[in-house]
């Protein structure tokens, strides 16, 4: 192992765990780097392709087409570098997702359980690919299960965005709210922020509370001034068509605009 390389590598894990748009992007470039001073090592193939995954499903990507078929080339190289590298196949799983291929999504996050069966981000990706493709207890039961292993996580304010989700899917609107609140508190929201507070708006939307889901869908749009539900069609694909439709008809009674 080349050491420069292992330094930069987790001078890239520092940035990307910002989720911010600046991070994300020197996040990238760290793992480029690394690829230059050590061919061999997969895991930063990996980690760049979920900065372009995270570049699209946050809206820091000018062109979300090529990003994820960058992220896509750049984790399968992870894997023909090591088919045996869990982030590998969490980073594949996370394009899928994208691309709409929600089984392709699901065997390969499940691919990195069986590799590494604690690994925080494959059950975070599991259950938003099961909640996608309409199984709403699994993935349910999937996020619950990423918050028990680690309940300090980075990522932990994503996963309970997602596990508002679910709860919005299943009409469990109340649970739902509670969840988005719980997200808004993580200091790590800061970069994909808006997720968390437009979950809230559709919560509050659908419990007919207009005036908070307004303020949610305000404070969405503080985050990410272009915040539409047009943006959010496009970044989530369901399995079966109308499958998030009592999400964004939340989102619409909050005034998120078309």
């Amino acid at each position: 192992m080349n050491l420069g390389a292992w330094e930069t590598y987790q001078r890239g894990l520092w940035h990307l765990w910002n989720f911010n748009k600046d991070d994300v992007a020197e996040a990238q470039r760290l793992f480029r780097q690394v690829h230059e001073l050590d061919h061999s090592f997969a895991t930063p193939y990996a980690y760049d392709a979920y900065c372009h995954y995270l570049s699209v499903i946050l809206g820091y990507a000018e062109m979300p087409e090529e990003s994820l078929d960058k992220a896509l080339t750049a984790a399968k190289k992870a894997l023909a570098l090591d088919d045996k590298d869990p982030v590998a196949y969490l980073a594949l799983g996370r394009i899928y997702t994208m691309l709409g291929e929600h089984d392709a999504s699901v065997a390969s996050n499940e691919k990195a359980l069986e590799l590494s069966p604690s690994f925080y981000l494959a059950h975070h990706g599991l259950g938003f690919a099961l909640a996608l493709s309409g199984r709403l207890e699994e993935s349910a039961e999937a996020l619950d299960k990423a918050i028990r292993l680690s309940p300090r996580d980075v990522l932990l304010w994503g996963t309970m965005s997602f596990r508002s989700l679910t709860c919005i899917l299943l009409k469990q609107y109340e649970a739902a709210a509670d969840w988005a609140r719980k997200s808004t508190l993580e200091p790590r929201a800061v970069g994909g922020g808006y997720w968390s507070y437009a979950v809230l708006a559709s919560a509050l939307g659908n419990l007919g509370q207009a005036a908070d889901a307004q303020e949610a869908v305000k404070e969405a749009l503080q985050r990410k001034p272009d915040l539409s539900l047009a943006f959010l069609k496009t970044t989530l694909l369901p399995k079966q068509p109308g499958g998030l439709d009592i999400f964004f008809d939340g989102l619409r009674k909050a005034g998120l605009p078309d």
